[in-house]
């Protein structure tokens, strides 16, 4: 008997145990790399690249943001509003757009207003390969320098579409990667003034990044009234560039701190 525990037990117990490790053991530990100040909390499946959604700030800095892809008959007066208070946002300009309205492209960036890349066709780049990434940029790149803007270095995602791959392949390339904690939803069909001003005076909060369009519906009715009753309540119009940080941190909320 002890003859055959010797020879069948212990062993098969022994290669039970090295299985039990090898199975449940401690997991690797994930190694820090070149994006270890742009990425969240640790998730079940390691660690996330982020953009930037908003930021913590301590003052009253807020981000007025307008996405260019479709028409430009309201930019005109769009620029006009913010001319009449002095306050300067950050436009996300399509490339294709920049080519159709040359014209509007250029009075943006004349107006002193910071111009970021929100693509070069508005396609889908979670569906693109990285090739396909970089001749998006290029192309955007190219369509603003033409303009009378610098190459831009921030880039919003069409249809706030990313994955970590997307994220940084754009870091790569020299981009910050920006989203928004406040989303209007004037591009909807049917969306009103009233209903755009509820959501942005519930949600504001310093930091905050509010995204609107070139071409919505009501974005001329409800502008000035967002400006002034912001402005009212303490706070102040920055771009984007003067609201984030250099060195940071993002939360898994997608809020940027700074380094501590």
């Amino acid at each position: 008997m002890k003859r055959y525990i010797r020879q069948f037990w212990i062993p098969g117990l022994l290669s039970l145990f090295v299985l039990a490790l090898f199975l449940f053991g401690k997991p690797a530990e994930i190694q820090p790399d070149k994006y270890e100040n742009y990425v969240a909390a640790d998730t079940l499946s390691g660690k996330r690249v982020l953009p930037v959604y908003g930021v913590e700030r301590t003052d009253g800095a807020i981000a007025l943001t307008i996405d260019a892809a479709w028409g430009a008959d309201k930019t005109p007066e769009i620029l006009s509003i913010l001319k009449e208070r002095g306050i300067t946002a950050t436009f996300f300009l399509v490339g294709r757009w920049v080519r159709e309205f040359p014209e509007q492209a250029k009075a943006i960036i004349e107006a002193g207003h910071l111009v970021g890349s929100h693509s070069d066709s508005h396609a889908h780049f979670c569906a693109l390969t990285n090739e396909q990434i970089e001749q998006e940029l290029k192309a955007t790149e190219d369509a603003l320098i033409t303009a009378g803007a610098k190459k831009p270095t921030l880039f919003r995602p069409p249809y706030g579409e990313y994955d970590d791959r997307v994220v940084q392949k754009l870091r790569d390339l020299g981009y910050q990667v920006i989203q928004w904690s406040i989303d209007t939803l004037d591009w909807k069909e049917g969306r009103t003034a009233g209903q755009v001003l509820e959501v942005v005076f519930r949600k504001a909060a310093p930091g905050s990044i509010i995204l609107c369009h070139n071409n919505a519906e009501s974005i001329v009715e409800y502008l000035p009234s967002l400006l002034d009753e912001l402005t009212s309540r303490g706070y102040e119009f920055v771009t984007v560039g003067e609201l984030i940080y250099s060195g940071f941190n993002i939360d898994n909320n997608g809020i940027q701190h700074p380094e501590s």
